[in-house]
C-alpha cells in the first residue's frame, strides 16, 4: 500500500460538556483556586499536531469527531467514538487510531507517560520510545515514575445488550415497550451522579416497567434477570441501547478503543502531577512532535519520513 494512502484517525478526548480529568489548584500571585481541564490540554496539544500532519501529505488524516458529524466543541462520549470508529472501519481501511488524554491519579507523585494498547504491544513501544527520544532532544524528561508505562487495556470485549429486542424475543408485545427508553434514562442520571450502581439503575426500572406495564410474563422476568447477571459481570465495559447501536443509553468504560483495529491510547502525563501538568501547559508543541515521531515510525517507513 502506497504510503500516501495510509489511514490514521485521531481521537482526541472528551470536549464540550466532558472536561474529562480536572484540577483546582492555587496558583502563586493569583486570586483563588485556578481550574485545569483535561480536554483543554489535549487541545492545545492535539489540534496543531492534527494540523502538522495534514500538512505533510503523508498520511490520510480523519478525526473521531469527523466521522461522527460532531464539532471539536460537542461533547462525544467514548462509546460514540468507538462506535463511529468501528462502523466507519467496516467501508474504509483504517492503519492506526490514537487516541489522546492526559493521565489523573490520587497521589500527585504519580507521573510521567503511559502508552495504554489493545493487544498492539510492539507499535505501542514504538509509540512510548519515540515519544521519549523527542521528549530528550526538546531537553524534557516525559518517562516519570510508573512501572507499567505501556499497558494493554482490558475490558475491550464490550457487552451490547439491546434490551427492547431482548424483551420481544421473549414474547413481550411492542405496544407494551412504550416508555421503556425513558424509565431507564432517568434513573442513568443517578448512575452518573454516584447514587445508584448500573445494576440499581438499569435493573430495578425495568422490573418497575415490567409491573406497572402488567406484563406479567415468566419470560420477561427471566430476561430481566438475565440482563441483571450479565450487567453484573460486564459493569466496566457494558453498552446498554434500546432500539439500535445508534441509540446508546449508557457506556460505562472510560476508554473504549476499537478491537479490531490497531489502536493507541496515549496518555500524555498526569494532570494531577505539578510538574507533568506545567509541561503540558506551557510546552505542547513538543508533545506534539513526539506523538507525531511515534505515528510517523509506526506508519512511514524510516526513508520516507522527516520529523
Amino acid at each position: 500500500m502506497n504510503n500516501r494512502f495510509k489511514t490514521l484517525i485521531i481521537d482526541l478526548g472528551h470536549g464540550g460538556k466532558d472536561p474529562g480529568a480536572v484540577v483546582e489548584k492555587s496558583v502563586p500571585g493569583s486570586p483563588g483556586k485556578k481550574r485545569f481541564e483535561e480536554a483543554k490540554i489535549v487541545r492545545k496539544v492535539g489540534l496543531p499536531l492534527i494540523s502538522d500532519i495534514i500538512n505533510d501529505g503523508k498520511l490520510v488524516v480523519v478525526t473521531s469527531h469527523q466521522i461522527a458529524g460532531k464539532r471539536m466543541d460537542e461533547t462525544f462520549t467514548a462509546v460514540e467514538r468507538r462506535l463511529a470508529i468501528e462502523s466507519y472501519s467496516q467501508k474504509n481501511p483504517i492503519n492506526l487510531v490514537v487516541s489522546i488524554h492526559t493521565n489523573a491519579f490520587e497521589k500527585e507523585s504519580a507521573s510521567g507517560l503511559v502508552i495504554c494498547h489493545n493487544n498492539q504491544y510492539e507499535i505501542a513501544k514504538k509509540m512510548y520510545y519515540a515519544m521519549l527520544k523527542k521528549g530528550w532532544e526538546a531537553g524534557i524528561r516525559l518517562e516519570g515514575n510508573r512501572k507499567e508505562f505501556i499497558q494493554e487495556r482490558k475490558g475491550l470485549e464490550v457487552l451490547r445488550i439491546n434490551i427492547k429486542e431482548k424483551l420481544k424475543e421473549a414474547g413481550v408485545l411492542s405496544e407494551s415497550l412504550e416508555g421503556i427508553e425513558k424509565a431507564i434514562k432517568d434513573s442513568l442520571d443517578q448512575y452518573k451522579e454516584g447514587k445508584l450502581s448500573l445494576k440499581e439503575a438499569v435493573i430495578q426500572p425495568l422490573i418497575n416497567f415490567v409491573q406497572n406495564a402488567k406484563i406479567g410474563m415468566s419470560e420477561a422476568a427471566d430476561v430481566v434477570f438475565k440482563l441483571s447477571d450479565a450487567i453484573e459481570k460486564h459493569e466496566e465495559s457494558a453498552i446498554l441501547y434500546i432500539k439500535d447501536k445508534a441509540n446508546v443509553l449508557a457506556n460505562f468504560s472510560p476508554t473504549l478503543m476499537p478491537k479490531f483495529v490497531p489502536a493507541l491510547l496515549v496518555e500524555m502525563g498526569f494532570i494531577t502531577n505539578p510538574r507533568d501538568r506545567q509541561l503540558m501547559l506551557e510546552q505542547p508543541e513538543v508533545f506534539a512532535s513526539a506523538i507525531k515521531e511515534g505515528i510517523y515510525q509506526i506508519l512511514l517507513p524510516a526513508p520516507t519520513y522527516a520529523a
